[in-house]
């Protein structure tokens, strides 16, 4: 499916948000990226979705060029989304969450559901923190790297493919829209939202929420799966071969089958 891409740049409470607004169905869908992702490839990556949904793409905060806005918490995440969400007078939508966007996303669907709205949510390949230990050593060892370089040092070894040699050593493999990503990342951020993943992770409360694992993942291992306990009816978990970061394509066919199962279930 070919979509007109055109970035949209808006203005909340003096914060830029950089978007793509994709659609016209009154069942609209926000989707947030990963650390150190990018809106970019994400139509593409959800292009099923497009047909049936409003598809809202945004960039976070200290990514794409943006800045982080003094954010250091995940609730400074979740009430940068919340504005912008309140600012488009959104009334019904779901979120899908990756990684980083999907811990967000978490945290936006509780601060909604402690208002008394319920937003389902996918969260999928996020390092939710259950008993201390969140992202795999790979991750670790990644994030510290990229935080601890200067500016001038990180970019100049994204231009000699350093990073991305040492990334592929790992197993970690990365395509065009990860590379210009990298670009626009702004690394000296990485410090402070590195300390968001410590955050202890709250999943007792009511909202609709599906929670998305894959097998052979290099950042967010299966034992994530495995210790998340479910606390509620409306809440699953599902356990994807190769569905999660640097996902199969078969991998990524089931999983949008499972979220579009999902938000025909619960935006309706």
């Amino acid at each position: 499916m070919q979509v007109d891409l055109n970035e949209i740049e808006t203005k909340v409470d003096g914060r830029l948000y950089k978007y793509y607004d994709i659609g016209n169905s009154d069942r609209v869908l926000v989707f947030l990226h990963g650390l150190t992702g990018s809106k970019e490839d994400q139509p593409k990556f959800y292009e099923r979705l497009i047909p049936e949904f409003r598809c809202i793409f945004l960039d976070l905060p200290a990514h794409n060029n943006l800045p982080l806005y003094n954010i250091n918490s995940l609730y400074g995440f979740a009430e940068y989304f919340i504005s912008f969400i309140n600012h488009l007078n959104l009334k019904k939508f779901g979120l899908v969450g990756f990684s980083l966007g999907g811990l967000i996303s978490l945290k936006v669907s509780e601060e909604f559901y402690n208002i008394g709205k319920n937003v389902p949510a996918i969260i999928w390949s996020s390092p939710i923190n259950i008993n201390g230990t969140t992202l795999s050593g790979k991750a670790n060892l990644t994030i510290s790297t990229i935080g601890y370089l200067s500016r001038n040092v990180y970019l100049s070894i994204l231009k000699i493919d350093f990073i991305y040699n040492m990334l592929k050593k790992l197993g970690i493999v990365l395509l065009r829209h990860d590379k210009n990503a990298l670009l626009n990342f702004n690394n000296k951020s990485m410090t402070k939202i590195s300390k968001i993943f410590k955050e202890k992770t709250d999943t007792n409360f009511g909202a609709p929420l599906l929670f998305i694992y894959g097998t052979n993942d290099p950042l967010v291992t299966v034992s994530t799966y495995n210790q998340l306990k479910l606390t509620n009816d409306l809440h699953e978990k599902l356990l994807i071969e190769r569905g999660g970061h640097f996902i199969s394509q078969r991998g990524k066919d089931e999983g949008m089958l499972h979220i579009k199962d999902f938000f025909d279930r619960y935006l309706i």
